[in-house]
C-alpha cells in the first residue's frame, strides 16, 4: 500500500512539475519615428511570492532620448529608480517585506523621444528577482524596441515620357500606408501640394493620373509624401519628360493609344489599345487610393493594336483608374484613363 501511494504522489510531482512555468519579464516592442515619442512597457509573467526586483534598461542614446518611467504598478507603492547617463541604463529598484504575485502584470512603462527609428531596448546585467524568502529566481528576459512606424515603400515612382496632350500616370506601391499626398515641382525649387484638377487626379492616392498633359509641363518632378498614423515616408522623385509631335515620329506617337469603352460600364467592357513597337504591356485597375485591384494584362507583344476583356468582378459601384504600362527595352511609357462602373 504504501509502495503505492508513493508512485502516486511521485508522479503527481511530476506531471505538476511539467506544467510549470519559468517565470519571465519582458520589453514590449512599439512602432514610432524619428520626433515622436513611444511608451515601452515592461510585464511580468509568473512570478509568485516576490519580495525584490532590481532592473537595468539599456539604451541606445544616440536613437532614444528617456524622458520617464510611468504607470508604476501601484502595490510597488516603496520604488526606486534613475537614468544613469554614464551607462545610458534605466535603474529600477523596488523592496517589501510583504510579498507580491506578478502572473499577467505590467511593471511600467518607458517613455522615450525617438531620435532614430528601429533600435533595441534590453535588459542588461545585474537584473534580479526574488522570493520574500531571498531566493533569487532564474527568469526569462525577454528584450524589445523600436519599429520603424514609418510606410515602406516597395515601388518607388519612376520617369516617365509622354507625347503632349495625350495621358500618363506615376505610381508609389506600400502596403502600408494609409494616406498620400503627391507634389510637384515646376521650377526645379519649389514643391507644392498637388491637389485634383482638369490635368490631375489620384493626387491623394498612390497612383497620380495626369491627363491631357501640356508641353508646358516638361521636366516637371513628382514625389509623394506616404504617411501611417504620425510617420511619413517621402518617395523616390520621378520626372516628367513631355515630347512635342515634331519631336516624336508621328506614327510612334499615334500607335500608343488606350481606350475603355463602354465608360462607364455595368458589367463588361473592352480596353482597345495599341503600341508602336515590341515590348511588355501590362495593364492593371487601381482603386483611388492606388492599390491594386485587377490585373488585365501582362505579357510581350508586337507592334499592333489589340482588345482586352474587363469584367466589373465584383468592383463596387465607383470610380477607378485603369492604367497601361509598355516597356520597349529602352523606356517606360505609360497611359491612364478613369472608368466608372455603375
Amino acid at each position: 500500500m504504501n509502495r503505492y501511494l508513493l508512485f502516486f504522489v511521485v508522479l503527481f510531482f511530476l506531471n505538476t512539475s511539467s506544467f510549470a512555468q519559468t517565470p519571465s519579464v519582458a520589453i514590449s516592442t512599439g512602432k514610432s519615428c524619428a520626433g515622436r515619442e513611444v511608451l515601452l512597457s515592461v510585464t511580468a509573467t509568473d512570478l509568485l511570492n516576490i519580495g525584490s526586483i532590481t532592473l537595468y534598461v539599456q539604451i541606445d542614446t544616440n536613437r532614444l532620448t528617456f524622458l520617464s518611467l510611468e504607470n508604476v504598478d501601484p502595490r510597488m507603492n516603496e520604488y526606486y529608480f534613475n537614468f544613469i547617463k554614464g551607462e545610458s541604463k534605466v535603474a529600477f529598484v523596488w523592496n517589501n517585506t510583504v510579498s507580491l504575485n506578478f502572473s499577467q502584470t505590467k511593471f511600467f512603462d518607458l517613455r522615450f523621444l525617438v531620435k532614430e527609428s528601429t533600435v533595441s531596448v534590453s535588459f542588461a546585467s545585474g537584473c534580479e528577482i526574488a522570493t520574500s524568502s531571498y531566493k533569487v529566481l532564474s527568469v526569462n528576459w525577454l528584450n524589445g524596441g523600436v519599429l520603424s512606424g514609418s510606410p515602406v515603400i516597395s515601388s518607388q515612382p519612376k520617369n516617365v515620357t509622354v507625347g503632349s496632350e495625350r495621358n500618363t500616370s506615376i505610381e508609389v506601391l506600400s502596403s502600408d500606408a494609409e494616406r498620400y499626398q503627391w507634389e510637384v515641382n515646376q521650377d526645379g525649387t519649389t514643391w507644392q501640394v498637388l491637389q485634383d484638377d482638369i490635368h490631375f487626379s489620384g493626387t491623394k492616392s498612390g497612383l497620380l493620373l495626369l491627363s491631357n498633359v501640356p508641353l508646358a509641363m516638361n521636366k516637371y518632378k513628382f514625389r509623394c509624401f506616404l504617411t501611417t498614423g504620425d510617420c511619413t515616408t517621402i518617395s523616390d522623385i520621378a520626372a516628367l519628360t513631355v515630347e512635342s509631335s515634331s519631336s516624336i515620329d508621328e506614327g510612334d506617337n499615334l500607335n500608343f493609344q488606350m481606350r475603355v469603352h463602354p465608360n462607364p460600364f455595368s458589367e463588361h467592357a473592352q480596353i482597345d489599345y495599341s503600341i508602336p513597337g515590341e515590348g511588355k504591356v501590362h495593364i492593371r485597375v487601381y482603386s483611388l487610393m492606388g492599390i491594386q485591384l485587377l490585373d488585365i494584362q501582362n505579357s510581350f507583344q508586337t507592334k499592333g493594336q489589340y482588345s482586352v476583356p474587363i469584367s466589373r468582378n465584383n468592383l463596387p459601384r465607383g470610380i477607378y483608374l485603369c492604367k497601361m504600362d509598355f516597356n520597349d527595352g529602352l523606356k517606360i511609357r505609360s497611359i491612364g484613363e478613369k472608368i466608372i462602373t455603375n
